[in-house]
């Protein structure tokens, strides 16, 4: 399936993380798209192989006015643990 990311979806997706984004890095299929966009400035969204966002973060971040996966939970967004690894990897839907 060939779809496209668009500047709105974006925003939209990263909405619940505006106090946190100095604390995370936008990794996966999103980079290109912001590499492509802002960097390069060519409008075309190019194919995208995901929908969704990866973001890397520290073990441990600071609590800006709620912890991040409370912020997310208000979003309505639902957590799953992943791995064997402590912590694991966290996917929120």
């Amino acid at each position: 399936m060939n779809r496209a990311f668009t500047k709105d979806g974006l925003v939209a997706a990263l909405a619940p993380l505006a106090r946190y984004l100095d604390h995370v890095v936008i990794c996966g299929s999103w980079t290109l798209f912001i590499y492509r966009h802002w960097y390069l400035n060519q409008t075309d969204a190019g194919p995208v192989r995901t929908m969704d966002v990866d973001l890397a973060v520290a073990s441990k971040l600071p609590v800006l006015s709620k912890p991040l996966d409370k912020q997310l939970h208000a979003a309505g967004f639902v957590e799953k643990y992943q791995g064997s690894e402590t912590p694991p990897v966290t996917h929120f839907h």
